[in-house]
């Protein structure tokens, strides 16, 4: 603008021009020159402050490694590299082994572990400091060579890895690169990954574990069916008492069926227990009644065969008398003995069924042990099965917790910041300490990284019942399920 106002001020004067006029344009035009120069030297300036201090800084930050390392202890897994300027055939790459030694040419085995390169350095120069060694020529002559300390250097060729475990795609151990940081280690590692141990489709599987899930319930709930049905039996009671049942989230119906079939089954199995105790105790009556027939019958011929064992007595007297002939006392000796004989077999018929009763009461003794022990193991079996169902509906329930943490992260794409922590060797042990991504790292560092994931959104609403179509889809998880410390199984009925 300046230009132009000063041409045309030139140019309206151009007949008549005017000292003050061309003053006053050369004036502005070096003005506009001088600052121009100066915003550009400024700028320069600037940049070359903004390089310095980065460069500082960069060069500050490659001291604090250098000096790291330069205090860096040599531990078991590094390689270091001897190399002699005088001896090239003597350059060799030895690693440290378990015990802490290296094995080298001219000196054998060397204490390596828990010096400094220096240090290490040092004290190879002074073994191998009065040391000789045969070089031999292309035409397979030999002299001898005396090494200068100087000539003799040490390095390290290779550090010990670093190890990356946790949340991470590829856990395990990575090469060691001075200056390497956390961040460059969990990109080598392919970065966070809460689903590393998953090896299905979290929204297949969570529908899975949904049915296995509601197959448990169902299966829980019969089974506390089941147990009451056997107490039931073991009472002698006709009827369920499901007072103490736990509440499952099952479909009333399912549930009403389940009633309904023990109802029926308890029923049945009273009733044929029933029948067999009254058969026996039928049984047990009527010998019973046999016997007592057969104890009166016995008294009577019992009576008869004490008259005939009279009628005998006096028959022989009689004959000894002569009063009777022989044939009459041997009839009455035929009577006598035909009665007793009589009496003995009614006696041996009562003995039999007297035996038998027996055996009918141990029958029905043994009916309700028999059946009291098969109903106590029974209900063992049932406690056992039931508190492995509890178990595993603990598990599957910790499953869809997980599962559900996963297909909330792949839904949302975000999650809670990772924990990183990092494990250090010193002298006293290994250590622990909190760091973030920028953190540097040292040979030997193991690396722990946990992702905190965030928790599904627990509904408000009560938990739908297994088996109910009220609600599309599979049934959510129950709120008990969700807890990390143990489902509490619900409430009593």
């Amino acid at each position: 603008m300046a230009n132009k106002s000063c041409d045309e001020g030139v140019e309206t004067r151009r007949g008549t021009p005017r000292e003050g006029v061309l003053e006053r344009c050369f004036h502005q035009t070096v003005n506009r020159k001088l600052t121009k120069m100066l915003n550009t030297r400024t700028r320069v300036a600037l940049r070359f402050v903004a390089v310095a201090l980065i460069c500082g800084s960069s060069a500050l930050a490659s001291n604090t490694i250098a000096a790291t390392l330069s205090d860096y202890r040599l531990s078991t897994g590094d390689v270091i590299e001897i190399t002699a300027v005088g001896a090239p055939e003597l350059q060799r790459k030895a690693p440290v082994e378990l015990t802490g030694d290296v094995v080298l040419p001219l000196v054998g085995r060397v204490q390596a572990a828990g010096m400094t390169v220096a240090r290490f350095e040092n004290k190879l120069r002074d073994l191998m400091r009065s040391q000789v060694f045969r070089r031999r020529t292309p035409d397979g002559r030999e002299f001898p060579v005396v090494l200068s300390i100087e000539e003799i250097s040490v390095s390290i060729a290779e550090y010990r890895p670093i190890y990356i475990n946790g949340d991470v795609a590829k856990p395990g151990e990575h090469r060691f690169r001075p200056g390497v940081t956390i961040r460059q280690a969990l990109a080598l590692s392919g970065g966070y990954d809460v689903m590393r141990f998953r090896a299905k489709d979290p929204f297949l599987e969570a529908a899975d574990l949904q049915s296995e899930y509601a197959s448990l319930w169902t299966d829980f709930a019969k089974e506390q069916v089941h147990v009451q049905r056997l107490q039931a039996e073991l009472s002698n009671d006709d009827k369920l008492d499901l007072g103490s049942v736990i509440d499952t989230p099952v479909s009333p119906s399912v549930l009403a069926q389940i009633e309904k079939m023990a109802v029926a089954q308890l029923s049945a199995r009273n009733t044929n227990h029933k029948n067999q105790r009254d058969h026996l105790l039928d049984a047990i009556r009527q010998e019973e009644q046999r016997i007592g027939h057969l104890t009166g019958q016995r008294e009577k011929e019992q009576e008869a065969a004490d008259a005939d064992a009279a009628e005998y007595l006096r028959t022989k007297q009689m004959v000894q008398r002569g009063v009777a002939p022989n044939t009459r006392l041997l009839e009455a000796r035929r009577v006598y003995l035909s009665s007793g004989a009589q009496v003995l077999q009614t006696s041996a018929m009562i003995a039999q069924i007297e035996r038998e009763r027996q055996q009918f009461g141990l029958q029905l003794s043994g009916l309700e042990d028999r059946r009291r022990v098969e109903l106590l193991a029974e209900l063992e079996a049932a406690q056992v099965k039931l508190a492995m169902l509890r178990l595993r509906l603990q598990s599957v329930g910790e499953k869809l917790v997980y599962t559900g943490v996963v297909r909330t992260q792949l839904v949302r794409g975000k999650g809670g910041a990772p924990d990183l922590m990092v494990f250090r060797k010193h002298e006293d042990g290994d250590r622990g300490f909190v760091a973030d991504e920028d953190t540097e790292l040292l040979p030997g560092d193991v690396v722990e990284v946990s992702v905190r994931s965030e928790a599904p959104p627990v509904p408000q609403q009560q938990a739908p019942r297994v088996g109910d179509s009220l609600i599309p889809g599979v049934p959510d998880i129950p709120s008990f399920a969700r807890d990390r410390t143990g489902p509490t199984m619900g409430s009593s009925r």
